[in-house]
C-alpha cells in the first residue's frame, strides 16, 4: 500500500479502475498491478492466477492447498481463513 501511494504526489495521477467482472478485451496485463479479492469458486480472474500463487487453492474449491516440502497440512472443514498474498506478475 505504501508503494502505491509514494508514486503520486498528494493522490495525483493515482486513478484506480475497479472491475467487478472480467477485464475489458485489450487491456496489456503485463502493464497493470492488480490488487484482487474474492474467492477462485466467483473470481475467474482468481482461479487464473491459482498456480502462481505462494499459497495456492485446490483446483476448483476455495480450500487451500497447504503443502509444504513433503507434508500437507488441512484445515477443518467449514473453517474460514482470509489471506492477503503477494506476487510478481506472470505476464511480466
Amino acid at each position: 500500500m505504501s508503494q502505491l501511494g509514494s508514486g503520486v504526489e498528494a493522490g495525483e495521477g493515482f486513478t484506480p479502475l475497479i472491475f467487478t467482472d472480467s477485464l475489458p478485451t485489450g487491456i496489456e496485463l503485463s502493464e497493470q498491478d492488480f490488487i484482487i479479492i474474492g474467492r477462485p469458486t466467483t473470481n475467474s480472474f482468481l482461479a487464473l492466477l491459482n498456480d502462481n500463487l505462494p499459497q495456492p487453492f485446490v483446483a476448483g474449491t476455495d480450500e487451500l492447498q497447504q503443502v509444504l516440502d513433503d507434508v500437507s497440512y488441512r484445515l477443518l472443514p467449514g473453517f474460514d481463513v482470509g489471506i492477503l498474498e503477494t506476487l510478481n506478475s506472470p505476464w511480466n
